[in-house]
């Protein structure tokens, strides 16, 4: 078996994304918070494109590059910067020049094949967080956390721009886009580990987010797996539903338009809570808690099977006690230790999306608490997962003052779930004119 198939006893967090998303400040900045080593796996596909820039190796020839490859040293010190041979190349790996030129020295399979050899044993000794583009999909596919983020590219160019003006370098902003978008271009369609979103990776697009809350969201998601270093399975996609996007907001009107009579676009979630004649990978089922510490709580779901699950995934049940029958997630009928891997939050998670669909197709009202602002309306706290609450349907007239809103909860209608993307789009201004129109 290989080891990346093996579960992790360190935690590992994957942090994908194009450029200029965010992902090497924000990892940086988990990592102190966390405790963990951070690993910018693209500072190291760029160390060793400068250094085939300073020798002349073409970035073309997949040969000459593994052979380079072969005789070069890369790492990190002790604050996390790149070195090559042993000498740090941090401010070198970021000129334009190289920017220009890591993609397509990262295309060749032999190349990435090695790199992600390299990486898998700087990270495999410790806790860590990775950045780059194949993290979650090639270099830990069964990573304990997996994200995804996304930017509107004209964003992306100017955080990336600011970046170089700050170290000197003379560009344009033009120039920065253009060398995104070709980047953005090469990574997706290489044939070796393309950039792309694993299919449970959790995506946050941080157009709209400060740092902070980039930081923010992924801290508390670790804190919640690290309580008991359960890492998830390969394949499962029980992903955080995200808010809408600028694309989002352009389909609200056709969305509203068959709100009185329309078909789910995301068709019925699987039925999880079937009543199952035996135990199966990715069902929810009844638990009864066996025993409970202050670190886990064991679990048996029949037949005598039990399992672990950390304490902290019942915070929303202070007043737990032995006996009580809880809903759970099966994640792998035998661990290590031989015993099942279970979920609460997972089964929470699903019990939230059948609400969330329910209401949906029954045209029902729903009660949310609007968070914070963001680009092109409010995040809105629906069960405990984000939805999106555009300007144009919070009020029948426009809000002078958004901001005073945050906090309050209010009655809302979903008009749109779109199951692929991980939507959901919400609407008060349809429930008041429902309330107008009566």
């Amino acid at each position: 078996m290989k080891s990346t198939d093996k579960p992790n006893r360190n935690l590992i967090i994957a942090l994908d994304g194009p450029s200029g998303t965010g992902k090497s400040t924000t990892a940086r900045l988990v990592a102190k918070k966390l405790g963990l080593t951070y690993i910018d796996t693209g500072a190291m596909y760029r160390g060793l494109t400068w250094k085939a820039l300073s020798r002349g190796v073409p970035c073309t020839d997949e040969e000459a590059l593994v052979r380079l490859f072969a005789e070069t040293e890369i790492g990190f010190d002790e604050r996390g910067n790149l070195l090559v041979d042993g000498i740090s190349r941090a401010a070198e790996i970021r000129t334009p020049e190289v920017s220009a030129n890591v993609s397509p020295c990262s295309v060749h399979p032999r190349v990435r094949e090695r790199m992600v050899e390299l990486q898998r044993k700087v990270a495999e000794a410790r806790s860590s967080i990775l950045d780059g583009r194949d993290v979650g999909t090639t270099v830990f596919p069964r990573a304990d956390l997996k994200f995804y983020m996304v930017a509107d590219t004209k964003v992306r160019a100017k955080r990336r721009f600011d970046e170089l003006v700050a170290m000197g370098a003379s560009t344009t902003l033009e120039e920065v886009e253009a060398n995104l978008l070709e980047r953005d271009r090469i990574d997706s369609s290489r044939a070796a580990s393309p950039l792309r979103k694993a299919e449970d990776a959790e995506e946050i697009d941080t157009t709209g987010l400060t740092i902070e809350e980039q930081v923010d969201r992924i801290v508390r998601r670790a804190e919640v797996v690290r309580a008991g270093t359960t890492p998830k399975p390969q394949g499962n996609n029980m992903s955080k539903i995200t808010y809408g996007d600028e694309e989002t907001l352009k389909e609200i009107e056709a969305a509203e338009s068959r709100f009185a009579g329309r078909a789910v676009e995301g068709e019925g979630v699987e039925q999880y809570f079937d009543t199952m004649n035996g135990l199966e990978v990715g069902k929810v089922v009844n638990g009864t808690v066996l025993k409970i510490d202050d670190q886990e709580v064991l679990v048996d779901v029949a037949f005598k099977s039990e399992g672990s699950i950390p304490r902290a995934e019942f915070k929303d049940m202070p007043d737990l006690k032995v006996g009580d029958v809880v809903e759970i997630y099966i994640e792998e009928l035998e661990d290590d230790n031989g015993s099942l891997r279970l979920s609460k939050q997972r089964a929470d998670f699903i019990r939230v999306w059948e609400k969330i669909r329910v209401a949906y197709e029954n045209n029902e009202v729903v009660r949310g608490k609007l968070v914070r602002r963001i680009k092109g309306g409010v995040v809105v706290d629906l069960f405990g997962i984000e939805a999106f609450l555009p300007g144009s349907q919070i009020d029948l007239r426009q809000i002078p003052d958004i901001n005073a809103l945050i906090g309050q909860e209010f009655d809302l209608k979903v008009i749109k779930v779109n199951k692929a993307r991980r939507n959901i789009v919400v609407s008060r201004r349809v429930v008041l004119e429902e309330e107008r129109n009566k």
